[in-house]
């Protein structure tokens, strides 16, 4: 989770520094883009890893892949949890800059 900090402390300096309302709107909407190719891609490699390791389960029962188990267990309690909350928060500057962008309309 220090990694996730880290990334958000430098995202929200980021974000911070562009004065432009549709300057920083179109900033969040490139990196909601980027992180949902990426939740894509994560989803993509868990589920060739499920498959992997049950096609490995039906041909030899009574196998074990640790290095495969790992892998899966890594994306799902460590990767895809970090990579939400990261949307979740681009999300909520998305939209906390809709709002300040009607009231100067």
């Amino acid at each position: 989770m220090l990694i996730l900090s880290n990334t958000l402390k430098t995202f929200n300096r980021k974000v911070n520094k562009i004065k432009s309302l549709a300057k920083k709107k179109y900033y969040l909407q490139e990196t909601l883009k980027k992180i949902n190719e990426e939740i894509e891609l994560y989803l993509w490699s868990l589920n060739n890893k499920k498959n992997e390791y049950r096609e490995m389960k039906a041909k030899y029962p009574t196998a074990r892949d640790p290095e495969t188990l790992n892998r899966i267990k890594f994306i799902m309690r460590t990767v895809l949890p970090e990579q939400k909350l990261f949307k979740a928060r681009v999300l909520t500057l998305i939209a906390e800059v809709e709002p300040a962008k009607n009231e100067n309309n």
